[in-house]
This record gives structure tokens, C-alpha cells and sequence, in this order.
């Protein structure tokens, strides 16, 4: 008897420890950041993984590195990730301070990442606010997961072919060694 209550509320720990670990990311931002900054940097250590999305669509299992993962664990709730997206831009837009205004760099540019492989539409619009970032980070995330969400999806692509590129996105991106496709329109060109 004494097995099963140690093994239920073990059980019972493991599940809320789950639930609990994406409840509220933005309280969790410093955080967050920190460990964002050790795993893209290697501190963390390096490899592959697998993670889970949570979609509105069901889940999407994916291989990936393992930054994700040492941030947000192997199940990401892709809705617990879009109000750090929403506080960022928030933040861009206004100037005012948030948990997501400041040197948020790495936890950013990882969480449009992983926002953006989830391919849900409601992302776009966030991740395109996000091209006009100051951080060279967020801006190349952004527009490299914009152009590989269009090359997945014709559906995305023609959401996405509506997007207006900041040069300085182009820059970022072309500086990870992306190009921008042809049919991408860039601010200034004519």
C-alpha cells in the first residue's frame, strides 16, 4: 500500500511539475533568459532532441537541438508561448517596460523559433512585428522563420508573401546565411 501512495505521488509531482512549468512564462523571463543565453552558448550541452508541440491543431513531434528543450522542456504549449511574443512586440510598439522589453535576445529569437515551427497562423502577424526589432538576434530569427514557414506551406507563403522585409532583417538573415527569396519584398526597394 505504501508503494502505490509513493508511486501516485510521485505520479502526482512529475504531471503538476509539467503543467506548472509553462504556466505564466512571463513571470519566469529572467530566468528563462538565462538558461536561453547557457543553451544557445553550449553551457547547456549539445545535441539533438525531440520535443512535442501542443498545437491548435493537435501535437507535432519534432526533431530539434536542444536549446528548446533545456528552456521550455520536451512539451511546449505553443499558446504558453505566444504572450512572450505579444510582450515583446507590445514592448517594441510602446517603449513602455514589460518582462519581455530589454536584453531578451536569445529567449526571443529561440521562442520565435519554436513558435514558428508550430505553423499556426496567429504567429505570423507576431513574428513579422518582430522583423523591426532592435536586437539583431530576434530579427534574424524572425526573418528566417518566415521564409522557411512559406517554403512549408503554400497557404502560409501567401500570408507571408504579403510581408513587407525591413533591410535590416535582410541583413541579419543574410548574415546567418540565408537569402532572401525572390518573391520576398523588401522595405525600400521598388
Amino acid at each position: 500500500m505504501y508503494k502505490i501512495i509513493s508511486i501516485a505521488f510521485l505520479t502526482l509531482l512529475v504531471l503538476a511539475g509539467n503543467c506548472f512549468a509553462q504556466n505564466d512564462l512571463l513571470s519566469r523571463v529572467p530566468e528563462l533568459q538565462e538558461t536561453a543565453r547557457q543553451a544557445v552558448g553550449g553551457a547547456k550541452g549539445c545535441g539533438k532532441g525531440t520535443i512535442i508541440l501542443v498545437t491548435s491543431r493537435g501535437e507535432i513531434q519534432l526533431a530539434t537541438g536542444l536549446d528548446p528543450i533545456h528552456v521550455f522542456g520536451r512539451k511546449i504549449v505553443v499558446a504558453d508561448l505566444l504572450p512572450l511574443l505579444k510582450a515583446r512586440v507590445e514592448a517594441n510598439r510602446t517603449g513602455e517596460q514589460n518582462p519581455m522589453s530589454g536584453e531578451v535576445g536569445n529567449l526571443t529569437a529561440l521562442t520565435v523559433s519554436i513558435v514558428a515551427k508550430s505553423q499556426e497562423t496567429e504567429a505570423i502577424s507576431l513574428i513579422a512585428a518582430l522583423l523591426e526589432d532592435k536586437d539583431d538576434k530576434i530579427r534574424d530569427a524572425s526573418a528566417i522563420s518566415l521564409i522557411n514557414l512559406a517554403e512549408v506551406s503554400e497557404d502560409l507563403r501567401r500570408e507571408i508573401e504579403q510581408i513587407t522585409f525591413p533591410k535590416a532583417a535582410v541583413i541579419s538573415a543574410e548574415g546567418r546565411g540565408v537569402k532572401l527569396p525572390t518573391w520576398a519584398k523588401v522595405k525600400g526597394d521598388s
